[in-house]
């Protein structure tokens, strides 16, 4: 009987399994086995891609069959912006001569997770499988905290103590741990969780010390103003609450546990403060900060470079070293912007800062239509399109392997929300 009330259930919300099949993959054994233990050869990553194209060409099918083509064709705006770059990207390249299969590579790491996001859309999900998404979501980030620390203990290199992500991806782990306090602080105001969802706040900070993350530095602070300022009146205890959890978590962290050494500083505190200051330009770097004025001054060099860019390409590392970039420094293409600056020059630039301009105000606006658990899904989707501006200056974000997964992830669950009028609370529509 049990076995046969299994079946029904996978039957009834097996198009959520596909999704959560994609993101165990993604994140634990592709994240543990290939990136982290390298057990496994890297090729098998692209397992992620692959499955992702099947999920997307499926959700086309399905929802012509199911919807109709017109709701097929009805997808957001931002695509429209995201469609007009990758034709400005195309039309830089051909200006610049970069080889065809360069600019198709540098496309498919712009576009596989875009198109991630769009198949979520498609699929139509229901409540109970958005519901089970995001919570698998809160304990794969909740995953990173035993894993870190697991990695720590066993090599004491902060900045290779990045969980299920690849080695230095320390930013992503901000970035993800960021999120997870948003997410349980929000279930716990707007879905009328239990209090111990706020014990989970300090663990969060684990991943971001044990990584030496210098952007968590400024990333795990911001989460909690942002529940704060979002909703003031919800929020202020339980921000308060979570804020003296971690507070003291740390604090007894930093009494216990003695520095550790890194493979780029020599020794830092168990708190993180980086060594290294992103603004100061020496011989051998150009800071992350300084990386777009550094971008200009190759821009000025090159005529019509403020146009056209080096051509959407220019700075791509590829697996097969023959179909690389021919832009040789990955130093001066540091962050988003200056990698977009010496690609597309300011054209493509503009065009990126349209679509997360619209993705913040779009995810803005959906976050206050909803109650329960469908404003704990757009609310945190809010949250994550405020990431993109700041991780635009600390690192590719848009090419990220892990955040920018996660973000376009959410974002197909938000926009599920409204394109199917879903609400959690009342089980009836706001919009």
């Amino acid at each position: 009987m049990s076995l046969w009330r299994l079946s029904e259930f996978f039957k009834r919300n097996y198009k959520g399994f596909l999704v959560a099949c994609i993101i165990i993959y993604h994140f634990v054994i592709a994240g543990l086995f290939i990136h982290t233990f390298k057990i496994l050869p890297y090729e098998l990553f692209w397992i992620t891609e692959a499955g992702i194209l099947l999920l997307f060409i499926f959700s086309c099918i399905y929802c012509c069959r199911s919807y109709g083509l017109r709701r097929l064709l009805s997808f957001p705006k931002v695509y429209y912006l995201i469609m007009f770059f990758f034709l400005w990207g195309l039309v830089t390249s051909i200006v610049n001569s970069i080889n065809l299969l360069t600019f198709l590579l540098q496309v498919k790491d712009y576009i596989r997770f875009v198109i991630f996001g769009f198949a979520v859309i498609n699929l139509g999900l229901s409540k109970t499988e958005i519901k089970w998404l995001i919570f698998l979501i809160l304990g794969i980030i909740l995953l990173q905290v035993p894993i870190s620390a697991v990695q720590c203990a066993l090599w004491t290199l902060g900045d290779w103590c990045v969980g299920t992500l690849s080695a230095g991806a320390t930013a992503s782990m901000a970035f993800l741990c960021s999120i997870g306090t948003v997410l349980v602080i929000i279930l716990y105001v707007f879905y009328k969780k239990r209090v111990f969802l706020l014990g989970l706040v300090p663990l969060f900070s684990l991943p971001i010390i044990f990584g030496n993350s210098q952007m968590g530095i400024f990333l795990y602070p911001y989460s909690f103003l942002f529940v704060l300022f979002y909703a003031p009146t919800q929020t202020f205890k339980p921000v308060l609450a979570a804020f003296l959890f971690t507070g003291l978590f740390i604090t007894v962290l930093y009494f216990l546990l003695p520095p550790f050494q890194t493979t780029t500083k020599r020794y830092i505190s168990l708190i993180g403060v980086a060594a290294q200051n992103q603004f100061v330009l020496s011989p051998d770097t150009t800071g992350r900060m300084r990386a777009p004025g550094a971008a200009i001054k190759r821009l000025v060099q090159k005529d019509n470079g403020f146009i056209f860019g080096y051509g959407f390409g220019a700075t791509k590392k590829s697996y097969w070293k023959k179909l690389a970039g021919n832009f040789d420094n990955r130093k001066i293409a540091a962050n988003q912007i200056s990698a977009l600056l010496i690609e597309t020059g300011i054209p493509g630039l503009l065009f990126v800062s349209l679509f997360t301009i619209w993705l913040l105000v779009e995810t803005g606006s959906l976050s206050f239509q909803f109650d329960g658990f469908s404003r704990v899904v757009t609310s945190t989707t809010f949250f994550a399109s405020t990431l993109l501006i700041l991780g635009s200056l600390y690192f590719k974000v848009y090419k990220s392997h892990y955040f920018i997964f996660l973000y376009w992830l959410f974002f197909g669950l938000s926009y599920s929300i409204k394109k199917n009028s879903i609400d959690f609370f009342t089980n009836s529509a706001n919009i």
